[in-house]
């Protein structure tokens, strides 16, 4: 994350890794599927901080997924 030069600082950048633990989770390509669909949705609609996050910082996200 990266601060703005002028005040009020805010985040020019913001990444969030969201992880992910179970069996067989690793590698399986039908789970990463419903776990990004689920964090697109919160992220592009029901996410009011997101929203507001958005209008001020670049954010980005990724999604690991790893076996118990």
């Amino acid at each position: 994350m990266n601060f703005t030069d002028e005040y009020p600082k805010y985040y020019k950048t913001i990444h969030v890794i969201f992880t992910f633990k179970g069996e067989n989770f690793e590698k399986n390509e039908d789970i990463l599927e419903k776990v990004t669909r689920a964090i697109q949705l919160s992220w592009e609609k029901y996410c009011t901080v997101t929203a507001l996050l958005n209008k001020s910082s670049e954010m980005s996200y990724e999604v690991i997924l790893l076996n118990c």
